[in-house]
């Protein structure tokens, strides 16, 4: 069973590796400066009311994280939650964790709108 939780300051030095796999593979367009993966680390353990990450555990292992992103729209009445990055190491993939984490932000996360 797939767990998902907040990420935590002990996650760094995995979340480290995962982010920088994640930004050197063809989901991205062009580079990103490590300090920016950094940054968004410190930004995801703070109390910030515009972000969150979680990272997926199985069998008692980091298997990957999804980061988001919030905002108000006055259109969709509310806020909304943006799914901004789901990365799962690659031996994990097509397993349906990636789906378990949509539906965690669905049931737990309330918004007016959603967007991936």
């Amino acid at each position: 069973m797939l767990t998902i939780r907040k990420i935590e300051p002990r996650d760094r030095d995995i979340y480290m590796v995962m982010v920088q796999d994640f930004y050197h593979s063809p989901a991205v367009l062009a580079p990103v400066p490590l300090s920016h993966m950094e940054a968004g680390f410190e930004e995801f353990c703070s109390d910030s009311p515009f972000t969150d990450a979680f990272m997926f555990e199985y069998e008692g292992e980091i298997i990957g994280f999804g980061a988001l992103a919030y905002n108000y729209s006055q259109e969709a009445g509310g806020r909304v939650v943006w799914i901004e990055e789901i990365y799962l190491r690659p031996e994990h993939r097509g397993r349906g964790f990636g789906t378990e984490f949509i539906h965690f932000v669905l049931d737990t996360i309330p918004a007016k709108r959603y967007r991936l």
